[in-house]
């Protein structure tokens, strides 16, 4: 946090209004913060107050059922955040920002709201989807490039590290528009990765789309984010439609179907026979249980010790965690950020793009 600074004028102390210009270096989020303590900013931060605790009561499950658009959630949302930026543009507080600080504020106030109201989107339902395809990926760990028929390979798995690094980062941002500047960013990342991968192996020709969807599914499989279900939710759900236009909406889309893909994987999708694959899962599975079992082990050495440890423990495929068969099994629900209704092979997913699934 920044600590503001005082002047003196007209025999009193008044705090200046925080510009970007002042705080450089500081993130829009801070600034936000910032912003709201001034005391011109009163009106908004109430307004904000209101809101939240408004959105706290709402039954979330019967509001997105209503037959009335305006009274879903995500419509709720949105059409406070078009109010109250609306608000804050004419407010002193923000009026003299720059189209890019103006654009940077509006992303960190959506973050903003959604940090207070994001456990109430957050079913339990969510939570075991979660749980799920957290496990099916975790089973799937033993595909490789050679599965996914990549032709554009880096020499280095190391080279998909910082690409991971970006999608497990996405249970850190609050508001679905930062979530999907993530995205964007990591679908620059794994072009990245290809173009130097083709460049490394003699070829000239750059990445195409036949090239970026495996790769988005290897990265997805290796980092396994424990969220992603809920993330890719979110999005979907509470994004404002224009956020999904153009670059944003074709990488969702292809995100969006690495995921179906994994969910639906089978042997017959893949250059592998059905017995390998099921010994691959079997493999998966069992250093599943193990993994679990070792984190069952540790927990109750440290409670004897009084020692706290960790839940949670992860390695290079996604970290811990059995899986039952019916888990396994499980197809995403109905209404889902990707509902397929088949198994999809890899050479049919890669076909789809922004404007279907």
């Amino acid at each position: 946090a920044c600590s503001c600074f005082f002047v003196f004028r007209g025999g009193r102390w008044k705090m200046p209004v925080p510009t970007h210009e002042a705080l450089k270096g500081v993130s829009a989020y801070d600034i936000l913060l910032e912003k709201l303590k001034h005391a011109k900013a009163a009106e908004i931060v109430k307004t904000m107050e209101h809101f939240v605790a408004s959105f706290l009561k709402m039954d979330i499950d019967a509001s997105s059922q209503s037959p009335q658009e305006e009274e879903k959630p995500w419509n709720v949302i949105q059409a406070f955040l078009e109010r109250v930026t609306g608000q804050m543009r004419e407010s002193a507080v923000w009026s003299g920002e720059e189209p890019k600080e103006w654009e940077a504020t509006l992303i960190a106030t959506e973050s903003f709201i959604f940090r207070k109201i994001g456990h109430k989107i957050d079913s339990e339902e969510e939570l075991q989807q979660n749980t799920e395809l957290f496990g099916r990926i975790k089973s799937l760990a033993f595909i490789s490039v050679e599965h996914l028929e990549m032709t554009a390979r880096p020499k280095s798995e190391e080279e998909w590290a910082t690409a991971e690094g970006m999608i497990r980062s996405l249970s850190r941002e609050a508001g679905p528009t930062a979530k999907i500047q993530i995205i964007v960013e990591l679908s620059r990342e794994i072009m990245r990765v290809l173009t130097e991968a083709c460049q490394q192996n003699g070829s000239h020709a750059l990445p195409g789309a036949d090239d970026f969807l495996p790769a988005m599914i290897l990265v997805v499989k290796r980092a396994n984010p424990p969220t992603l279900h809920s993330d890719l939710k979110l999005i979907y759900q509470y994004s404002a439609p224009v956020r999904l236009m153009s670059e944003a909406g074709y990488v969702f889309t292809h995100l969006q179907s690495a995921v179906a893909f994994l969910r639906t994987l089978d042997a017959t999708a893949l250059s592998i026979t059905p017995s390998d694959f099921d010994r691959g899962m079997r493999r998966c599975q069992e250093q599943a249980r193990q993994d679990m079992a070792r984190t069952l082990s540790g927990i109750e050495d440290g409670g004897a010790s009084g020692k706290e440890t960790s839940l949670r423990t992860t390695d290079r495929n996604g970290g811990a965690g059995g899986i039952s068969r019916q888990q396994q099994q499980q197809q995403p629900e109905e209404g889902g950020p990707s509902n397929p209704q088949e198994s999809l092979d890899i050479r049919e997913v890669r076909g789809l793009r922004a404007g279907g699934s």
